[in-house]
C-alpha cells in the first residue's frame, strides 16, 4: 500500500514580481483565446447592429457659422474713442474673461434662441424635428409610449415659453453645438440637419436671431434705465429745488446777506465787508490822531519855550506867520548890518531891536492861535478813532453770532451742493441712455456666414463600425470573464492541480481518428482455447495502434508515476476512478493495460464496475461469466479470462449486476483474495472501478488497491463535485499518485494559457518525438 508521504511533492513556491504579472497577463490572454468564439460572436453582433443603425440613420449634414464677440467696436460706436494715446490705451484694456464667453455660448444655446429660430423657420411642425432618425430611435420611442400607455407618463414635461413642445426643443438643441475656437473671441456656430441648405440656413439664422437679441436685450435694458433715471431725476430735481430753499430761508432769517466773492473766489457776507472796512478806517484814524498829538506837543513846546525861532517851518503855513517870519529875518538883517555900522547903542539899532521884538511878540501870538487849531484837531482826531472802535465792537459782535449761523448754512450748501452734482451726473446719464436707446448696438458681429456642406457629418459610418466592434469586443470579454470567473469545471492541467491539490500526469487528447490496426506483439503465446477479445475493438487499444502520440505518452507518464511513487513496495494493482460516469476512466485503463501488454508485461485487467460494466460489453459481447462468478466460485479465473490476440493482455470481464450491494461484492474479502492472487500471478492488475459519486463500491474496495489515478474530462467534471467526491473518499485520497486530464483539445489547450503547450508542442523537433 501507499503511505501518504508519497502521494504528492511539494509544490513549487509562487511565482512572483514580473513573473507573475506575465502569468496573469497569460493566463487573460489564455481564457480570451478559450472563448474566442463567445468574444467573435459578440463582436460581429455589435459590429452587425452597428452597421444596421448606420444603414438605416438619416444622414445629417453640419454648417457653421462663426461669431465674433467685440467688445471695443461696441465701446466705439455708443462713447467713441480718446484723442491720443489715451484712448488707445481705454480700448487696449477693454477685454472679455473667460466667463463672459462662456455666457454668450450658453446664450447661443439657449431656449430663447431656439425658440425663435423654431418660429421664425416654421419648425415647429417639420416632421424633421417630431420624428427619430434612424430604427433605434424609434424603437425606443415606440417602447416609451407603450410604457407610459400602460403606467403614465413617469414625470410632467413643462412646455415651454411660446408652445413649443419638449421633443422638438430638445431635438433641437441636441443637433446645435457652440464651442469656442481655442482662446480666442470667435464662437463656432453649428447645426445638423437632414438638408444640406437647411443646416446652413438654420446656421446662419441661429447667428442673426443671437445678435437680433443681443440688440433687443440692450434697448430694453437702455429703456429700463432710461425709466429708471427719468423716475430718479424728478426726485433728485425736487430734492435740488429744496435744499436751495432752505439755504436762502435760512440766509433770510439770520440776516445773512453776500457782498460778492473775495479772495480766492469765496463769497463773502456784507458784515464782514463792512468789518472789514471799518477795521482799515480805525487803522487810519489811529494813525490821524497820533499824527495831530505829535504836531499838537511840537508846537506847545514852542510856544512854552516862548521862542518862535523854535518852530518847525512844517506845522505853519498861513500868510501873516510868513508875513511875520519875513518881517523878522528882514529886521534881524538890518540890525546886523545897522549895528556894524553905527554900533549897538545907535538909536536906529535900539528902534531895529525894538521892531524886533515886537515881531518875536507877534509871532508867538500866531504860535499860539495855531497851538489852539492843533489841539482841536487832535481832539478830533480821537473822536473819530473812538467812534470808529465803538463802531468795530459792535460789528464784531454781530459777525461771531453770524458766524454761527454760517456753521449751519455751509452744512446746507454743501447739501445742496451734492444734490446739485448728483442731479446733474443722473441728467448726463439721461441724456446719454437717451441717445443709447436710439442707436443701440452690440459686441457681436457675424465672422463667416454658413454655407450648405459637401460631405455628411452624421452617422460616421467607420466610426460607428469600429465603435460597435470595440464594444463588441468589450462586452464579449466581459461576458467570456464573466463566464470564466463562474466556470466551475476543469478544462486545464493547472485547473486540476489547483483545484485537487495533485500533480497533473499528462493530458489525454480527443481521439481525432483511429490509425492502423497494429500488429500483434512478437512472441506472443496464447493458451490453448482461450477466448479471444475481438481485434477490431477501435479506441480501445488506440495507444497501441497509435505508440507515438501524446495519448501513449500520458499512460506512459502514469507508470513511471506508480513506480516512482513506490517506496516500501512496488505498485501493483493501480485503478483508474473518475468522479462522475463518462468521463472516460475505463478507456483509459483499457488503454494503460493494452500499453503495458504490448511492451511485454503480463498484465491483468479486472472490470469491477458492477452496475454498468460497459468495457466489458465492449470486449466480451455475449459472455456468460465474469468477476461475480468467479467470485462466487462458479467458475475459475482461467474460465472467465479473456485474451488479447495483439497484446496478450488479459482481461477478467464482468457482467450486469441486479444485485443492489455491489459495494458488499466488491469489498469482499473473495475480491481482496482475488487481487493479492492476481498481484502475484501478473506483473501488474489494472481494476475498472464504477465512479465515486454515484456509488459507493471504490471506497469498499480502496484499502485492497495500491495506487489510485484521478480521471477528469476536460469542460465537463465540475470542480465541486471532484473535491467532494475525493473528500468523501479517504481511502483514495490516499493512495493517489496524480490526475490525468481526459479528452483534451489539444488545438484549444494550446489558447487557455498553459505556457508549455504554446512554446514547445508547435516546434518541428517536439513533432519528431510525439504527435497529437
Amino acid at each position: 500500500m501507499l503511505s501518504p508521504d508519497r502521494i504528492t511533492s511539494p509544490s513549487p513556491p509562487p511565482i512572483r514580481g514580473a513573473q507573475f504579472a506575465l502569468l496573469d497577463v497569460a493566463t487573460l490572454l489564455g481564457v480570451l483565446r478559450r472563448r474566442r468564439r463567445l468574444v467573435l460572436a459578440f463582436t460581429a453582433l455589435f459590429t452587425v447592429l452597428a452597421l444596421l443603425f448606420a444603414l438605416t440613420t438619416t444622414p445629417l449634414f453640419t454648417a457653421e457659422t462663426d461669431v465674433l464677440i467685440d467688445n471695443r467696436s461696441a465701446f466705439q460706436l455708443e462713447n467713441g474713442a480718446s484723442a491720443g494715446n489715451n484712448g488707445a490705451s481705454t480700448l487696449l484694456s477693454l477685454g472679455m474673461d473667460t466667463s463672459s464667453v462662456d455666457s454668450q455660448v450658453e446664450i447661443l444655446r439657449s431656449e430663447r434662441i431656439a425658440g425663435i429660430v423654431l418660429r421664425k423657420l416654421k419648425l415647429v411642425d417639420d416632421p424633421e424635428f417630431r420624428t427619430p432618425g434612424n430604427i433605434l430611435a424609434s424603437g425606443l420611442a415606440l417602447a416609451r409610449g407603450a410604457v407610459e400607455a400602460v403606467i403614465g407618463p413617469s414625470e410632467v414635461v413643462p412646455v415651454p415659453p411660446g408652445g413649443i413642445p419638449r421633443a422638438v426643443m430638445e431635438e433641437f438643441q441636441d443637433r446645435l453645438e457652440v464651442k469656442r475656437s481655442g482662446l480666442t473671441y470667435v464662437l463656432a456656430v453649428s447645426f445638423r440637419a437632414r438638408s444640406r441648405e437647411r443646416a446652413a440656413l438654420i446656421a446662419n439664422e441661429i447667428a442673426n436671431a443671437y445678435l437680433t437679441d443681443q440688440l433687443q436685450a440692450k434697448y430694453e435694458a437702455t429703456r429700463r434705465a432710461s425709466v429708471w433715471l427719468q423716475d430718479r431725476i424728478q426726485e433728485l430735481r425736487t430734492t435740488v429745488l429744496t435744499t436751495d430753499r432752505a439755504v436762502q430761508d435760512f440766509k433770510a432769517k439770520n440776516n445773512i446777506v453776500s457782498a460778492g466773492l473775495g479772495p480766492g473766489g469765496t463769497m463773502r457776507l456784507l458784515n464782514e465787508q463792512q468789518v472789514a472796512d471799518m477795521s482799515f478806517q480805525l487803522v487810519n484814524a489811529r494813525a490821524a490822531t497820533a499824527e495831530a498829538d505829535a504836531k499838537y506837543r511840537r508846537l506847545q513846546n514852542v510856544v512854552n519855550a516862548g521862542d518862535p525861532d523854535a518852530a518847525p517851518s512844517d506845522l505853519l503855513n498861513g500868510d501873516v506867520y510868513n508875513d511875520l517870519r519875513q518881517r523878522g529875518v528882514a529886521a534881524s538883517k538890518r540890525i546886523a548890518e545897522v549895528s556894524k555900522r553905527l554900533g549897538e547903542s545907535h538909536p536906529a539899532v535900539v528902534n531895529l531891536r525894538t521892531e524886533m521884538q515886537d515881531v518875536r511878540r507877534l509871532l508867538l501870538d500866531e504860535l499860539t492861535r495855531a497851538l489852539e487849531g492843533f489841539r482841536s484837531a487832535a481832539d478830533m482826531a480821537r473822536a473819530r478813532e473812538q467812534a470808529l472802535s465803538n463802531g468795530l465792537a459792535e460789528l464784531t459782535g454781530e459777525t461771531a453770532v453770524s458766524n454761527k449761523a454760517q456753521v449751519q448754512l455751509r452744512e446746507l450748501e454743501r447739501e445742496a451742493s451734492s444734490s446739485k452734482t448728483i442731479y446733474e451726473s443722473f441728467l448726463e446719464r439721461y441724456k446719454a441712455a437717451l441717445q443709447q436707446e436710439s442707436f443701440p448696438v452690440t459686441e457681436a458681429r457675424i465672422l463667416s456666414e454658413a454655407s450648405p456642406p459637401r460631405l455628411k457629418s452624421h452617422p460616421k459610418t467607420l466610426l460607428i463600425l469600429v465603435l460597435g466592434a470595440i464594444g463588441g469586443l468589450a462586452v464579449g470579454t466581459a461576458t467570456a470573464l464573466v463566464k470564466e470567473m463562474t466556470d466551475s469545471v476543469i478544462r486545464t492541467p493547472q485547473q486540476l492541480e489547483a483545484a485537487l491539490e495533485l500533480p497533473c500526469l499528462g493530458v489525454l487528447p480527443r481521439f481525432t481518428g483511429l490509425g492502423r490496426r497494429a500488429k500483434p506483439r512478437p512472441g506472443i503465446s496464447l493458451p490453448p482455447a482461450a477466448r479471444l477479445i475481438p481485434e477490431d475493438i477501435g479506441s480501445l487499444r488506440y495507444a497501441v495502434d497509435e505508440p507515438f502520440t501524446r495519448f501513449a505518452e500520458t499512460l506512459r507518464a502514469i507508470r513511471v508515476a506508480a513506480s516512482a511513487a513506490s517506496n516500501d513496495s512496488d505498485i501493483k494493482i493501480l485503478s483508474m476512478v473518475s468522479a462522475m460516469p463518462g468521463d472516460g476512466k475505463s478507456t483509459i485503463a483499457m488503454n494503460f493495460a493494452q500499453l503495458l501488454a504490448h511492451s511485454g508485461k503480463n498484465i491483468l485487467l479486472i472490470d469491477a464496475d458492477l452496475r454498468s460494466p460497459t468495457l466489458s460489453e465492449l470486449v466480451a459481447p455475449g459472455c456468460t461469466s465474469g468477476l461475480v462468478e468467479v467470485l462466487d466460485k462458479k467458475v475459475s479465473v482461467s474460465e472467465a479470462l479473456l485474451v488479447d490476440p495483439v497484446t496478450g493482455l488479459h482481461v477478467l470481464p464482468a457482467l450486469r449486476s441486479d444485485n443492489p450491494h455491489t459495494s458488499e461484492i466488491v469489498g469482499s474479502e473473495a475480491m481482496r483474495e482475488l487481487l493479492q492472487h492476481a498481484s502475484t500471478h501478473f506483473d501488474f492488475v489494472v481494476v475498472d472501478l464504477p465512479p465515486l459519486v454515484p456509488i459507493v463500491d471504490v471506497r469498499a474496495i480502496a484499502p485492497a488497491i495500491d495506487a489510485f489515478v484521478f480521471v477528469a474530462r476536460s469542460g465537463e467534471t465540475p470542480i465541486v463535485t471532484a473535491r467532494n467526491a475525493l473528500a468523501g473518499a479517504p481511502g483514495v485520497g490516499e493512495r493517489l499518485i496524480g490526475a490525468v486530464l481526459n479528452n483534451v483539445d489539444l488545438k484549444a489547450l494550446r489558447h487557455q494559457g498553459a505556457a508549455g503547450d504554446r512554446t514547445y508542442a508547435a516546434l518541428p523537433a517536439y513533432r519528431a518525438y510525439v504527435a497529437d
